[in-house]
């Protein structure tokens, strides 16, 4: 059969199943816009955070597949059907010891798709400049009044790690597990002689949000720049409880992408 090469969306039957060693793996099946049939001979990509490829694999003659990665955190499928165009997918979080079951079936886009069918992998090579005017963050700097840091200063902040320059910004550090933290910030509970309470932050990694921080996978290097928002100077795209009077904590947005390998536009 023939891949369409338009754009495609995830369609997601996941199935959680805790596995006893401490590897987390995705096992998948490719499957065509009619939901039946499956697409062999694919490449498949799990990407990390910047993008980085992490492990790969194909599609066997029925469509499936199976990737592990090394540590848990928060991956992308980038598949490439034989014949077709390159795909990539919504992002997906790991935990540690995780296996999930995914089913990836193309069919026409919806108003709710999250995944964008892209030409080959060019994405990859844009500048981190133009990576985050595409993203919106020069548009936002000029209209809320949160902390705004470019690549390079986001390097100045106190501190040799990401963790510790983000502690720079005021944000406070709650272990999960591993290497994996809960954002917070120090806040009064109530009048002025309240004790302070933690207050936790919304965190968005490209773009989406993640119920925790993988420290271990951000590194100087691919950070691009970061959003910090406070209270009420949250935009909406990155304010998931918008209306809530008592849920305004504000907002961590960090952007990634490898080291620009072309000059940024003037």
């Amino acid at each position: 059969m023939r891949f369409r090469p338009f754009p495609a969306l995830l369609t997601a039957a996941m199935a959680l199943a805790a596995t006893p060693a401490a590897a987390q793996a995705i096992d998948g099946v490719l499957l065509a816009g009619d939901g039946e049939t499956p697409l062999p001979g694919a490449r498949v990509a799990l990407l990390g955070i910047g993008s980085r490829v992490v492990a790969e694999a194909q599609s066997d003659a029925e469509g499936r597949f199976t990737v592990t990665a090394a540590s848990a955190g928060m991956y992308r499928l980038r598949v490439q059907p034989a014949g077709g165009a390159a795909i990539l997918f919504a992002p997906v979080t790991l935990a540690a010891g995780e296996r999930r079951s995914l089913e990836f079936q193309a069919h026409p886009p919806t108003a709710a798709d999250s995944v964008v069918a892209l030409p080959g992998v060019t994405a990859t090579a844009e500048t981190r400049e133009q990576r985050l005017e595409r993203n919106g963050f020069y548009r936002r700097r000029h209209t809320y009044p949160g902390r705004f840091l470019r690549h390079d200063e986001f390097m100045r902040l106190h501190g040799f790690r990401v963790i510790e320059k983000l502690q720079s910004l005021g944000i406070g550090m709650e272990p999960r597990g591993g290497s994996r933290f809960l954002l917070f910030r120090q806040q009064h509970t109530g009048g002025a002689d309240s004790p302070r309470g933690r207050c936790y932050i919304s965190v968005f990694i490209d773009g989406t949000p993640v119920s925790d921080i993988p420290i271990a996978q951000l590194t100087n290097e691919i950070v691009a720049a970061v959003e910090f928002y406070t209270r009420d100077d949250v935009p909406p795209e990155f304010n998931p409880r918008l209306g809530d009077p008592n849920a305004r904590c504000g907002s961590l947005a960090i952007w990634t992408a490898p080291p620009d390998t072309a000059p940024p536009r003037p």
